[in-house]
């Protein structure tokens, strides 16, 4: 690996960055796009879910939705840490590109990056209100039945 000193700051070999730095980026890249790719399949399903007096009762579809919710949520955590160590790594302070080609396929790279990144951001968000959406849904839907059979109820007693 081959470094230099410019000024008391280490300059980042491009060797460096095309052994590590690719293969880490390519990693985070990998795991992100896969992650995108659970969100996004996690949310047609939580669209489709229909909400019935039996499903507002137990929720049963609803729970496993808001569990794989605080998964993606989990897993969305970790994967951040894990690119803000990448961003600090090749970023950081101390870090200097021996010419401006390196320099530019790394910001390149961290640009697509970070638009995936925000892809499995919103998606995230859009997921935590169709599940809002679905929890209010049930509650209306047993607020409303439970007033019916008061109201039926009221009713029989008056007529008898």
């Amino acid at each position: 690996m081959w470094t230099w000193k410019i000024f008391g700051e280490v300059e980042l070999a491009t060797l460096r960055w095309e052994v590590e730095g690719v293969k880490e980026l390519t990693e985070l890249t990998s795991e992100l796009v896969g992650l995108r790719n659970d969100v996004s399949k996690r949310l047609r399903t939580a669209n489709d879910v229909q909400i019935g007096l039996l499903e507002a009762i137990c929720r049963n579809k609803i729970k496993t939705i808001e569990n794989d919710f605080t998964n993606f949520q989990d897993q969305f955590i970790v994967y951040e840490e894990r690119l803000n160590n990448f961003l600090t790594k090749w970023f950081g302070p101390q870090v200097r590109f021996p010419d401006l080609g390196s320099q530019i396929s790394l910001t390149l790279y961290y640009s697509s990056l970070s638009n995936y990144r925000d892809s499995v951001r919103s998606l995230l968000r859009d997921l935590g209100r169709v599940i809002e959406d679905r929890r209010s849904r049930a509650n209306n839907l047993i607020g409303i039945t439970v007033s019916l059979i008061t109201l039926l109820v009221a009713i029989i007693a008056i007529l008898t």
